[in-house]
C-alpha cells in the first residue's frame, strides 16, 4: 500500500509541474518507445513483463477514461508478444490473460489515484465550508476569507511561486480564521472596541484553528498548518501566538498577514467604517519591515501598481451580495 501511496503522491507532484495532462500521453509513448528499443537492442530474448507493467503503472497515474486504458493495455500486449523479438508463443489465451493483467494494473493504479484525489477534494470542500461559516456569522466580515485568499494568491504569483504553492496558500488563506469558530459570539460580534481580556481571547484563534486541522495529513507537509498558526506573527517579534520574528515566520504566513491586514483595513467593521484604499496601502508600507516582510510588501505594491483599485473587485461584489 505504501508503494501505491507513493505513486499517488508523485502523480500530484507531476500534475503540479506538468500542468497539462496531455503531456502525460506524450511521455507514455516516449517511455513505451524506449522499452521497445530495449527489447530489440539490449534484452533481446529475455522477458520484460515487469518493465511493461511499469508502463501501465505510469499510464494509470493519468487516470484516463477506461476505454483509453483498454486500448493502451491492448497496445502494450501486442508489442510485448508480436513485435518484440523475445520468442514468446503467439497464443490467444496467453495474450488475453496478459492483456487482462496489464489492464488490471492500469485500473488499480487509476482507481487509487482517482479515489485519493476525490478524498482530498471532499476534505477541502468540507474545511472550506467550515471556514466560510465563520465569515457568515458576521455580515461585517462576510467573504473575508475568500478575499484574503484572492489577495494572497495574487501576491504569491507576483513573487514568482509556482501553481502548487499558489493553490496551497489559497487554501490556507481560506482556512486562516477557522479558529474563530471557538471564539464566543459576544466577543466576535461586539460592536465596540475589545477590552484587553477580550483581545487575549481573540488571540487564541490561530491555535484553535491549528488544533482543528492538525490531524489532517494533507495539510501536514505543505505549510498550511503553519500558515494558519502563524499568520498574526510580525517581523519584529511583536505578533502572536509565539512571538516569532523575521525568518522564523513561514513565508505562507507572511503573505497571508499582508492580505489579511489589507482586507481588514478596506472592509467595514462594526466598530468603524472602512478605511480608504490609499490609507490601507500606506499603512502596509509604513509597517514594512516591522509588521510585514519587506519582500512580501514589495510584491503586494507591485500588484497594486498594476491593478489599482481593481484589486477590490471581489470586495465590492461581496459588499453588494
Amino acid at each position: 500500500m505504501k508503494l501505491f501511496q507513493t505513486f499517488i503522491h508523485k502523480s500530484d507532484y507531476l500534475n503540479s509541474k506538468i500542468k497539462v495532462l496531455i503531456t502525460y500521453r506524450y511521455l507514455f509513448f516516449l517511455i513505451f518507445a524506449v522499452f521497445i528499443w530495449i527489447d530489440f537492442h539490449v534484452y533481446t530474448g529475455r522477458s520484460l513483463v515487469g518493465l511493461y507493467s511499469i508502463i501501465m503503472v505510469f499510464s494509470g497515474l493519468v487516470f484516463k477514461p477506461v476505454w483509453q486504458g483498454i486500448l493502451q493495455s491492448i497496445l502494450v500486449t501486442i508489442i510485448r508478444y508480436v513485435v518484440a523479438p523475445d520468442g514468446l508463443p503467439f497464443e490467444i489465451e496467453v495474450i488475453f490473460f496478459q492483456w487482462i493483467s496489464y489492464f488490471a494494473i492500469w485500473y488499480a493504479i487509476s482507481a487509487l489515484v482517482r479515489n485519493s484525489i476525490e478524498q482530498k477534494e471532499n476534505l477541502v470542500r468540507m474545511t472550506t465550508a467550515l471556514a466560510n461559516s465563520i465569515d457568515k456569522r458576521d455580515k461585517y466580515t462576510a467573504f473575508h476569507s475568500s478575499n484574503v485568499a484572492r489577495y494572497a494568491e495574487l501576491i504569491s504569483k507576483e513573487m514568482g511561486f509556482d501553481q502548487k504553492f499558489c493553490s496551497e496558500i489559497k487554501l490556507a488563506a481560506q482556512l486562516h480564521d477557522l479558529g474563530k469558530i471557538g471564539i464566543p459570539e459576544r466577543i466576535l460580534n461586539k460592536s465596540g472596541r475589545l477590552t484587553q481580556e477580550e483581545y487575549e481571547i481573540i488571540k487564541t484563534h490561530p491555535m484553535i484553528g491549528y488544533d482543528i486541522v492538525k490531524h489532517i495529513k494533507i495539510f501536514s507537509n505543505n505549510g498550511i498548518l503553519d500558515a494558519i498558526l502563524y499568520h498574526h506573527e510580525r517581523e519584529d517579534g511583536s505578533g502572536y501566538p509565539s512571538g516569532l520574528e523575521g525568518q522564523e515566520i513561514p513565508i505562507k504566513a507572511k503573505i497571508i498577514a499582508v492580505a489579511d491586514s489589507f482586507d481588514a483595513m478596506t472592509s467595514n467593521r462594526r466598530y468603524r467604517e472602512n478605511n480608504s484604499f490609499s490609507f490601507a496601502v500606506k499603512e502596509i508600507l509604513r509597517c514594512r519591515g516591522t509588521h510585514y516582510d519587506p519582500a512580501v510588501v514589495d510584491s503586494f505594491i507591485q500588484v497594486i501598481d498594476r491593478k489599482g483599485t481593481d484589486i477590490l473587485n471581489v470586495k465590492i461584489i461581496s459588499d453588494q451580495g
